[in-house]
């Protein structure tokens, strides 16, 4: 009796812990402006969210994949006007969010 209880909770919690990617992608969709201006609000309206990691994996990829862009056109263009110590602090800094965002869930 008690295996089956079990059981029963255990399939339960799977199953609705599960979201089709389509339904991830339609709650980030509707992420509230408020809640983009920094990388913590991002990870706690994620967590809020989801349950499952594949879940919360899928929401970071949409949220990345539409919300950041990318300067492809020039990505190896070499600008000698910029100065280096200001390239070389901005790069890491896009990482660094990327790795807290990954943290924070």
């Amino acid at each position: 009796m008690s295996s089956l209880i079990f059981l029963l909770l255990f399939n339960g919690s799977v199953l609705c812990a599960q979201l089709s990617n389509a339904e991830v992608d339609r709650i980030m969709s509707r992420i509230p402006k408020s809640r983009t201006n920094n990388i913590y609000n991002i990870a706690s309206f994620i967590q809020e969210k989801f349950n499952s990691d594949s879940n919360k994996l899928r929401a970071i990829f949409f949220f990345t994949a539409n919300h950041i862009d990318y300067d492809v056109d020039n990505i190896y263009a070499v600008n000698f006007n910029k100065n280096r110590k200001q390239n070389r602090k901005s790069a890491p800094s896009k990482d660094w969010s990327m790795y807290t965002l990954f943290r924070g869930i």
